[in-house]
């Protein structure tokens, strides 16, 4: 088994203003610089003694999100004054009359009754392909002395790096399976469940788990570390086939339809706890190319 990685550069996703953090682009990795924040490849699958974990990974995510007429339901602007006077009365000729047009400002609270609705999603989205864990299987969580410095870049040496081939990723994993359980195959915690690693999967590319590695340094990992990873793993998984010039607008769309329910909530307690202490975060947990960002998140995460 060998990770084959790909580099990602980093693309904000302007049009959710909910979800704090970056999500990054994925390209082939052929050039040094990336935002690292989510370094991918493709998984080749073997005989070899390490067999595929999704670490609890729930693939039956439901690919539909309720439907939005685009009609406003509000009732018609009552500013259209419906209390006119006939002019019938006893003052002076016209002195009473109302138009019956209010002639203050344009009603500033009047809907169009059209719904922008979601953005567009190019052609690589993949709504079926969308999966979450199922937090009743896996934790998030930091694993102190599984690793040392050197068995982390051992790791990304046999596992990643493009000299590495099924053979080297296999053999450190059998010769130091607490570290790479930590790092890749994952543990088990106390109540049974799988300790989400430092480097996760989707169907067609492999990342650094970043949101697990931001939700220890955060303090928040029992209580929110699942939400932050699923928030990602789902943009992630819709998106996977894309290149790197679609992939912030398929992440864009994706959390609009798919993976809203996913999305953590700018007002939610995870939401602003990570908000409040994002910068210190990121520079916890993420790194200017892929291997320092890697670097970071097993350090954090397993050492």
């Amino acid at each position: 088994m060998k990770l084959r990685r790909f580099a990602f550069a980093c693309v904000c996703l302007a049009a959710l203003t909910p979800f704090a953090a970056c999500a990054e682009s994925v390209t082939d990795d052929v050039s040094t610089t990336d935002s690292g924040a989510k370094d991918s490849g493709t998984p080749r699958k073997d005989g070899g003694p390490v067999a595929e974990t999704d670490a609890g990974r729930d693939s039956g995510l439901d690919a539909t999100t309720s439907a939005d007429s685009g009609v406003d339901a509000a009732a018609t602007d009552a500013g259209s004054d419906a209390g006119q006077d006939s002019g019938a009365d006893g003052g002076p000729s016209d002195a009473g009359l109302d138009s019956g047009i209010d002639a203050g400002p344009a009603d500033a609270g009047r809907d169009s009754g059209v719904d922008a609705g979601p953005p567009p999603a190019p052609a690589c989205y993949a709504e079926a392909n969308a999966s979450v864990y199922n937090a009743a299987n896996v934790s998030v969580a930091a694993q102190p002395g599984k690793c040392t410095a050197a068995d982390i870049t051992a790791f990304r040496v046999a596992c990643l790096d493009a000299a590495a081939t099924n053979a080297t990723c296999n053999t450190f994993l059998g010769s130091k399976p607490a570290c790479g359980a930590c790092l890749y195959t994952g543990a088990t915690d106390a109540a049974g469940k799988t300790i989400l690693p430092a480097v996760l999967e989707t169907d067609n590319i492999a990342y650094a788990n970043v949101e697990a590695c931001e939700a220890v340094f955060l303090g928040n990992a029992a209580t929110c570390g699942v939400s932050y990873v699923n928030e990602a793993t789902c943009l992630y998984s819709a998106c996977d086939l894309c290149a790197n010039a679609d992939f912030g607008s398929c992440t864009n769309a994706a959390a609009a339809r798919v993976c809203a329910p996913y999305v953590v909530a700018g007002n939610s307690v995870c939401g602003q706890t990570r908000a409040a202490s994002q910068a210190a975060a990121d520079t916890a947990c993420r790194g200017a190319d892929f291997n320092t960002t890697y670097a970071k998140v097993a350090a954090v995460l397993c050492k």
